[in-house]
Parts: structure tokens; sequence; C-alpha cells
């Protein structure tokens, strides 16, 4: 594909570069934040019982509507994390695969959930990516390991030093919230990028390719809001411009070249997982059309 960095900002140790590609806005899709904003879909419980690993979507639109691998949903009888990023056919019903990130609730609060205003770290992503790729070849579906999840939702709360009496994430991604203003500010979205990527020092946190700009745009601030998680100490020099660059783009080439397994999507179109040495992640198609790619580093590995 062919891809140029339209925008590059850099504050404390986070890098942020917007890119664009070559067919982008290719298909006519809407986000899930907007689709649960303007009442288009709901997100249930699968049943009154409820099932830690499952939710169930109804899609009353005409739209076909994006979930990002990453997306926090909070309500109903605990706050849960999407395990792979999807795409819902319009008037359908979908089971999709999540995790839980509330361990310590299951009571009702409401009796559909809403979308949230921060996605996980780009690290906590990866080792999901990991985990949901090993199920798959396993034959077990898009599930990632709950226990394993748990005990990152409570490293990320310990990083954080934030209190949780229900050991929610959003707890402990709340707490940097405050110290990014300047930083989302400052890196507004950019007309025509459809991807981010993130570095925390010169480490690739996460990258990410949408269709569509405008649903980059959304995901913007969503991503830099789980990476401020990972931010490092002020005193760490960011990644440069210039290496930024040339980092993102040469991944975006090596990520076209690696070999991946296919397979159905949570939804629909088709799912391609890939995993190298520093490097793992997915890339979702629905036909001709690519809807979303993402790429996560392993913690202290160059990615590119």
């Amino acid at each position: 594909m062919v891809a140029k960095v339209v925008g590059f900002h850099a504050e404390r140790s986070l890098g942020v570069v917007q890119f664009g590609t070559s067919g982008q806005n290719s298909i006519q899709y809407i986000s899930s934040s907007k689709a649960i904003k303007e009442k288009l879909i709901e997100v249930r419980e699968v049943s009154e019982a409820g099932s830690v690993n499952l939710l169930s979507v109804v899609n009353f639109s005409d739209f076909l509507v994006f979930l990002m691998d990453g997306d926090i949903l909070s309500g109903a009888k605990q706050n849960r994390i999407v395990n792979t990023s999807m795409l819902l056919a319009p008037h359908s019903k979908t089971r999709i695969p999540v995790s839980c990130v509330e361990r310590g609730r299951w009571n009702r609060r409401s009796d559909t959930f809403d979308s949230t205003l921060c996605a996980a770290p780009g690290s906590f992503r990866g080792e999901k990516a990991r985990e949901v790729r090993a199920n798959l070849k396993l034959h077990k579906g898009f599930a990632a390991e709950q226990n394993a999840l748990w005990d990152r939702v409570r490293r990320v709360n310990a990083e954080a030093g934030a209190s949780s009496s229900t050991e929610d994430l959003a707890d402990g991604l709340s707490t940097q919230q405050a110290g990014i203003d300047s930083l989302l500010r400052a890196c507004s979205a950019e007309p025509h990028a459809n991807g981010i990527a993130l570095f925390v020092g010169r480490r690739l946190s996460s990258l990410d390719l949408f269709n569509r700009t405008e649903v980059c745009a959304e995901y913007l601030p969503k991503l830099v809001r789980g990476a401020a998680r990972e931010m490092l100490p002020s005193a760490t020099d960011p990644i440069g411009h210039a290496e930024a660059e040339y980092r993102t783009l040469t991944l975006l080439d090596t990520l076209e070249g690696l070999p991946g397994e296919e397979y159905q999507a949570a939804g629909v179109g088709t799912d391609r997982r890939f995993e190298s040495i520093g490097l793992a992640g997915f890339r979702l198609d629905y036909g001709v059309h690519l809807i979303h790619m993402a790429a996560f580093s392993s913690a202290g590995l160059e990615a590119a």
C-alpha cells in the first residue's frame, strides 16, 4: 500500500504519528460508539444470567457497525473489553467475544452497555492478541486468557496507584487522564489520516490502520488515552519525528509481507492473525476492503 505520514506530535515520552494510506474510505461503516450514542445498536448480556466472555449486540440500523479490539464497554453486570475487531452486518444479532475487566462485580447496573472514552493500552492489547491467536489455532474461538487478563488489570491498577473496589481497569486508566489534555489538543485529527502509530519512548505501543478517516479520528483520543497509562517518566525523551516516520512506514511494509492464518471473523468478513519476533497483530477484511489492521510490539523489543 502507499502510505504517507501526515501528522506528528510528541509530548513527554509519548509520540503520536498520524498517517494516510491508499484505499481509504472505500466502504461505508460507522463506529460502535456512534451507533450506541444514536441508539442504532444495543449491547446487552446474552441472558439474564449473563456470560463473562460473551455479549449480545443487536444492530437495528442499515449500516455496517465496527467494534475495535480493545474497546471497553461499561455497564450491565461487569465491564468488558472487546477481544477482536469486528464488523456487524445491518439488521443483525451477534454474540461477540469479550473478556472481563472488572473482576469484583457481578451485579446489574444497567440493562445495556455504553462505550467509553478510553481504549486499552497497546501492551494490554498486544498480550491479548497473542492469546487470541493461540486459542484460534486450538479451535477455541476468539478467546483471551481471562485469568491472565485479570492479572494485567491488577498490574495496571497497581502501577497507577489506583484503588478499585471492583478491580476495574477503568480506575487504573483514569488516573493518568488529567495530564494529557494538552497532548490531545495538540494532536487533533488530521483530515487525511486513517492510521495512528503510538510510541512510548522509542518503543512502538500500537499501530492501528482503519479504512475510514472519520473512524480513525474518533479513535485517536481513545488510543492516546490508553497509551497515556504506559507513559514513561517525563525525563525520558520521546521518539523524534524522522525516526517515528521511518519506523511507521517500514512497519507498514513489513506487515504487508508477513504470513498469517485466516479465520472467519467474529462478525462478517475475514480475520487474519500474524506474529513474529517482537510483533503481533491481526487484520480484518470485508471482501476486498481492509477494515482494520493492528500491530503491537513486545515490551523492550523494537518492532521495525
